[in-house]
């Protein structure tokens, strides 16, 4: 799934959890069953606690940049290649929370809101009681910290 993909669909979950329901263009066609799809590829992450401190200093250092309570799943895939993070890392921390960034961040954020209200084929209408239904308490904490992941830092 490319970036641009996964962008639309996290904000019209959120646009629809904000009871903000995408009305699509389309019909929609029944029920997506919730979950991973059983054919994907696992990406193997870094669990924080087991890293070396150098890595845990990186990961750290991401989080509170980024001001989110975990790394984001990119940065503990990529923990796996120490030396490529540190790298990258360096030449984007200055980036992230300047004001070209944050610019930069609310344009993404409007336009996403805009293609998703404008041209979704299919509604989205997901309430945050519809979660209660389909997942443990423990995995809607998960989705409420991806979405702030993705969508807020």
């Amino acid at each position: 799934m490319s970036i641009q993909n996964l962008l639309l669909i996290s904000t019209a979950w959120q646009e629809s959890l904000s009871y903000r329901s995408i009305t699509g263009t389309g019909q929609s066609q029944g029920w997506i069953t919730p979950g991973v799809i059983p054919d994907l590829p696992e990406i193997k992450m870094i669990n924080i606690p087991d890293a070396r401190p150098r890595i845990q200093q990186l990961l750290f250092d991401v989080m509170n940049k980024h001001q989110a309570y975990d790394a984001a799943s990119d940065y503990r895939a990529l923990a796996f290649y120490p030396e490529f993070l540190e790298q990258s890392w360096r030449h984007v921390r200055g980036y992230v929370g300047s004001s070209s960034y944050t610019l930069w961040h609310q344009n993404i954020k409007k336009r996403e809101k805009y293609l998703v209200h404008s041209s979704m084929p299919y509604p989205v209408s997901i309430s945050p009681s519809d979660f209660a239904t389909i997942y443990p308490p423990k995995d809607i904490a998960a989705l409420w910290g991806w979405y702030r992941c993705i969508l807020i830092s």
